[in-house]
């Protein structure tokens, strides 16, 4: 990816601290934050969890547009006043651009990839016997973006899937 050839990759790293202080120099050659999380397995526990994290807020945003335009209320105004209080972050910059201007270039990622990320989320928090009726909420609601607009459809589309109803 272009993100690797730039020596800006993100790990997520399970292991011995010992060792991946040996290898953080060979890591750095194409990563920029490299993050020792816990003994092997946990990088990819963390990467479930942060994938889980990132789309439920997405999920809950869409959701949230999908019901403020069906009420009326300009995207304008959704995005501003949720971006000045809680609402505000990362996932409301990401999906900003769709919400403004149906432009999915904030978030480029496949609500096949989302589906798939939220199914073995679940798969793991079962394996912990972890609540997760949540991403049980959040996982339906992708699958029925999934089922409205095939997989290949992109996550920022399915504000316009919800709001269709």
């Amino acid at each position: 990816p272009k993100e690797a050839a730039e020596g800006r990759l993100n790990l997520l790293v399970g292991g011995d601290e010992a060792l991946l202080a040996r290898l953080r120099p060979v890591l750095q050659c194409f990563a920029e934050n490299i993050t020792h999380v816990g003994p092997v397995g946990a990088g990819h526990s963390m990467k479930l969890l942060h994938n889980y994290v990132s789309l439920g807020m997405v999920t809950l945003l869409a959701e949230a547009a999908a019901c403020a335009e069906r009420s009326g209320v300009a995207p304008e105004a959704f995005v501003d006043v949720l971006a000045q209080g809680g609402g505000g972050g990362i996932a409301l910059k990401r999906l900003e651009p769709y919400l403004r201007a149906r432009d999915t270039a904030g978030l480029r990622f496949s609500l096949g990839n989302a589906r798939k990320d939220l199914g073995y989320y679940q798969s793991m928090a079962g394996d912990a016997q972890a609540h997760r009726a949540i991403a049980a909420a959040v996982f339906a609601t992708i699958e029925s973006a999934v089922e409205a607009l095939g997989p290949e459809a992109l996550v920022p589309e399915m504000v316009s899937a919800l709001a269709r109803g």
